[in-house]
């Protein structure tokens, strides 16, 4: 029962998280738009979604919640790293592939990516090499942490 307890705190944690990030890549991009362009403007969404959904609100609204839904899932992933049962190698994937397939699909709906091969290819290379560094970085962190608590724990 804990482990559903946390399992659902997490992803309601991670709905706001998601919307807030979402956010602020719309801001990261409006600003590095305005710098590039000299046109000062907030890209809120992609103008084609804008235009398929029928105005910039719905398009926000839309965005909105599937970027809260995307970080839901990305918390709700998180109970795979406590699963200590299971290999180091089956947890990454299995968070790779339950994550890369969500962010794709979002990605899709929000329009974030062009419906096209290369751009779905690129897509899957970046997210992929951003997923590897966290994961070296964050296996690295781990490692000198419990390097550092077995060297105190020697002395003790």
């Amino acid at each position: 029962m804990q482990t559903k307890k946390k399992w659902l705190v997490t992803s309601l944690l991670g709905f706001p998280l998601g919307m807030a990030i979402s956010q602020s890549i719309s801001i990261i991009i409006s600003l590095v738009s305005t710098y590039f362009s000299g046109k000062v403007q907030y890209l809120a969404v992609p103008p084609s979604l804008a235009q398929s959904l029928d105005g910039e609100l719905w398009a926000v609204c839309w965005q909105t919640f599937w970027a809260g839904m995307l970080g839901a899932l990305f918390m709700a992933c998180r109970v795979i790293w406590d699963k200590e049962e299971w290999s180091l190698l089956k947890r990454s994937l299995l968070y790779y592939l339950i994550t890369v397939s969500a962010t794709l699909l979002v990605a899709h709906l929000n329009q974030w990516v062009v419906f096209h091969l290369v751009s779905y290819v690129v897509f899957l290379f970046i997210y992929t090499v951003i997923f590897m560094l966290i994961w070296v970085i964050t296996y690295l962190r781990s490692y000198f942490l419990m390097k550092r608590w077995n060297q105190k724990l020697s002395k003790l």
